[in-house]
């Protein structure tokens, strides 16, 4: 008997995944479709495809053992049912008829096949029947069916005996053809051991058919599975190697690149809470950071607790940070839900920029809305602050609109994306103005004029700031007046 394990350690058997953007994976390296091999364009890939479950490619040449091969190949599917990749098996055709031939002590020549309708029948040579021409004299469409085993028929005045077994999964059929006058010479010579012998070898066709599947498709079978629930966004799995052939080398590379998956995907989530979501969404994009950026028209807000010094030298450090983490967690959401982007945390204060790095048309708005729901939010962190045994806070907002560079500042070994120019230290300027007039929420006329009435606004002058040699007019802010332009916000 020859052990089934010699076959699945046999160098030139390979087992690999094609995915379905061209990219393909064995258990050695990863191929580009520049690379020369697209696997969307192989014929197993295809019927894969094609079928929607596991199935074979009729024996042919391979192109680097010029040996015939036969392809088992298993679709994978994701979460949607859309084809994510194929999962293939390449084992050499003789071996798969050496397996059958031992079981049924014939060699490999004893043994011809043929392929009707993508299906393969492979059926073992008895004296009287053993020539293509004798097999193409057979009803195939009976073998198709495994009801109908045994399955007589008389070819060339003889009559003789179909056992046949069928592998769905495969299309793989094994035919045994048992001469009657040889079956039945047993009883008339009264070897009734003899007989059962002949019984005992057809009634294992079967069960061989079946055996001879499970070890070309269970492993697919898993990686196919395993692979679904990847795509689903499953980074749990972890499959447990069962040889040390190339089977089990594809599952600790599969393993591995579940790893890498989870780990870019961990990645990816702290990046986003450092720096956005726009801006990850956006150097992913790109996949490549360089300094430099784009001029953009923006709304520049600055937010900065009042008084906080004073606040701070009454509480410990960490009765401060958690001070501000209330705080925080509240602002964070008015920016998030008004399209704004928190460009920095200034210690106990904000830059939030509206316009970029997600262009918005009504970038004025946004950014008034988003401060009249700081100011509106300030109950509900008080009161957390409050049960906390904190102390109460104030704010003041600042809003200047116009032209700034957007993009990524500082060096090549550290950067930062963030926003540069005179609208950014004319929105600071304008938020340390609010403790002067001891209003909340001060807008410049630049920020003004972007809006179209829904806001009620009071007018408190043209004033000198720090830095600037021209006045700068400035208005309060003090509510939205509902949505008198019908604008959509």
């Amino acid at each position: 008997q020859m052990d089934i394990s010699d076959i699945v350690r046999r160098h030139d058997k390979r087992i690999y995944i094609g995915f379905e953007d061209g990219f393909t994976k064995n258990s050695e390296n990863f191929f580009q479709p520049q690379d020369g091999f697209d696997p969307r364009t192989r014929p197993w890939y295809q019927l894969a495809l094609e079928s929607r479950e596991a199935s074979f490619i009729e024996p042919y040449p391979d192109a680097f053992t010029k040996k015939m091969t036969v392809t088992f190949a298993a679709p994978v599917m994701n979460a949607e049912g859309h084809l994510a990749g194929v999962v293939a098996y390449d084992v050499l055709f003789d071996d798969l008829l050496m397996l059958i031939g031992n079981i049924f002590s014939r060699n490999v020549e004893d043994m011809i096949y043929t392929k009707k309708n993508n299906e393969l029948f492979i059926l073992i040579k008895e004296p009287g029947f053993s020539t293509a021409q004798n097999m193409e004299a057979l009803d195939f469409e009976v073998f198709r069916d495994p009801s109908k085993s045994p399955y007589r028929a008389k070819i060339q005045d003889k009559e003789f005996l179909f056992v046949f077994g069928y592998a769905p999964l495969n299309r793989l059929h094994i035919i045994y053809p048992v001469d009657l006058e040889k079956l039945f010479l047993p009883l008339r010579r009264l070897s009734v051991s003899a007989f059962f012998m002949h019984i005992l070898g057809v009634s294992l066709v079967t069960m061989v058919v079946w055996f001879i599947t499970g070890i070309f498709t269970k492993p697919l079978k898993t990686l196919s599975v395993s692979a679904r629930k990847v795509a689903t966004g499953d980074f749990d799995i972890q499959l447990r190697p069962q040889s040390l052939d190339e089977v089990g080398e594809l599952t600790g590379a599969f393993n591995h690149m579940v790893k890498g998956l989870k780990e870019r995907d961990m990645v990816k989530n702290f990046f986003g809470k450092y720096v956005g979501q726009a801006v990850m969404q956006d150097v992913l994009q790109k996949k490549s950071l360089e300094l430099g950026g784009a001029l953009a028209h923006i709304s520049v807000l600055f937010c900065d607790i009042r008084n906080f010094t004073s606040i701070a030298e009454s509480l410990t450090p960490e009765k401060t940070v958690k001070m501000l983490n209330i705080y925080f967690s509240e602002i964070v959401q008015c920016i998030d839900s008004h399209k704004g982007y928190l460009d920095k945390y200034l210690g106990d204060g904000l830059l939030v920029v509206f316009g970029a790095p997600v262009k918005v048309k009504e970038h004025a708005q946004h950014a008034c809305l988003a401060a009249l729901d700081f100011v509106n939010s300030l109950e509900r962190v008080n009161e957390k602050l409050r049960k906390e045994g904190l102390p109460q806070i104030d704010i003041g907002v600042g809003i200047h609109s116009g032209d700034a560079v957007v993009g990524n500042i500082g060096a090549a070994q550290r950067m930062e994306y963030s926003v540069i120019g005179d609208t950014v230290n004319v929105a600071s300027r304008v938020e340390r103005l609010t403790r002067d007039f001891d209003k909340k929420i001060l807008l410049t006329q630049e920020t003004v004029d972007l809006l179209s009435g829904e806001f009620e606004l009071d007018s408190i002058g043209c004033h000198l700031v720090k830095g600037k040699k021209s006045e700068i007019c400035l208005y309060e802010l003090k509510s939205r007046i509902k949505n008198p332009t019908g604008i959509s916000l």
